[in-house]
């Protein structure tokens, strides 16, 4: 259960924003990493058909991944250092210094955005 607080209440607005575009450029970055590793298997192979569709959308949309990952080049480390900005502003009003526990909350938001895992680590007692 989560404080009732309400300045918990604007930590979750605040995240309940921010994470679908982590969500998005998390995305893009992956799909544009896989562009290069793709290209060299269908460059040894005559048939294609054994992508996923997945990996033949990104094959199909590669100069647009590559053109977005280029206009947003940082865009997911600054959404990175917002999230984590929060964590540690909302514990510093706490009272408490969890900068070394950045590192475990950049790993979790590195696999997941599920809103309510993150709720729970900003709300741990540390």
């Amino acid at each position: 259960m989560h404080s009732s607080d309400p300045n918990f209440e604007s930590v979750r607005l605040t995240l309940a924003r921010i994470l679908p575009f982590l969500e998005a450029q998390r995305e893009l970055q992956q799909n544009v990493a896989m562009i290069e590793p793709i290209k060299e298997l269908v460059s040894q192979e005559s048939n294609t058909s054994f992508l996923s569709k997945r990996q033949q959308g990104i094959l199909e949309n590669a100069e647009e991944l590559l053109a977005a990952a280029r206009q947003q080049p940082n865009h997911l480390d600054r959404l990175f250092g917002m999230v984590t900005d929060l964590f540690i502003d909302m514990n510093r009003f706490k009272g408490l210094d969890v900068k070394r526990k950045v590192p475990m909350l950049v790993k979790m938001l590195e696999s997941t955005t599920n809103l309510e895992e993150i709720l729970d680590l900003f709300e741990r007692k540390f």
